[in-house]
């Protein structure tokens, strides 16, 4: 059984983590649930192999793309870079190419988040917003927010009670709230709790 109708049939990429030196960028159709891998390759900037890192699905008025933020290098060392991934069209037929690139950022008040891994990511309106994960120097429970429109990095100010700083959680945007739930926390658990952000 497929996932849509067919003129809404698309596909759909999916980085997977990597060991040694394998990279894979296997693609699976909403229609059939086939998973094939693509005959052009992929192009530009590869990424650095790595796990930990958050994918997050742009609005389509930002172009056919992805951005990946974060996660841990083969070598052991966590990272800040934000990598920007255009699929083309990915309703068939498919058009375009596979291009990695570096998402371009312009000079901000607030510097970018620090290396992390185990982030989560999500989209509010016009904002790629990150939450929490694993930094240098332990958990984490911040916010970041980056602009789309002018390519600027932010750290929002918010009140009320933080969540506890956590790693391995899921986030998603509903109306105006962020929803932060679960994870591993600073105190060795995992959780079940979840936390509402007023946007």
């Amino acid at each position: 059984a497929g996932l849509g109708r067919a003129e809404e049939r698309a596909v759909l990429p999916l980085l997977l983590g990597v060991s040694g030196s394998r990279r894979r960028m296997p693609t699976v159709s909403s229609g059939t649930l086939t998973w094939t891998v693509p005959k052009d390759g992929l192009h530009g900037f590869e990424p650095t192999n790595r796990a930990g890192h958050s994918l997050t699905v742009l609005p389509r008025e930002h172009g056919n793309a992805i951005l990946m933020f974060g996660g841990r290098e083969l070598n052991g060392g966590q990272t800040n870079d934000l990598y920007r991934f255009d699929v083309g069209e990915c309703r068939s037929p498919r058009r375009g190419t596979w291009m990695w690139s570096m998402q371009p950022t312009a000079p901000s008040r607030d510097p970018p988040p620090p290396p992390r891994e185990g982030h989560s990511a999500t989209i509010f309106r016009n904002y790629f917003v990150i939450f929490g994960g694993l930094g240098l120097d332990g958990l984490l429970n911040d916010i970041y927010h980056f602009d789309l429109d002018t390519l600027v990095w932010s750290r929002p100010e918010t009140s009320g009670v933080l969540p506890i700083r956590r790693h391995q959680h899921s986030s998603c945007t509903f109306s105006r709230n962020l929803v932060i739930f679960g994870g591993y926390s600073e105190y060795g658990d995992s959780e079940n709790d979840v936390a509402v952000l007023d946007m």
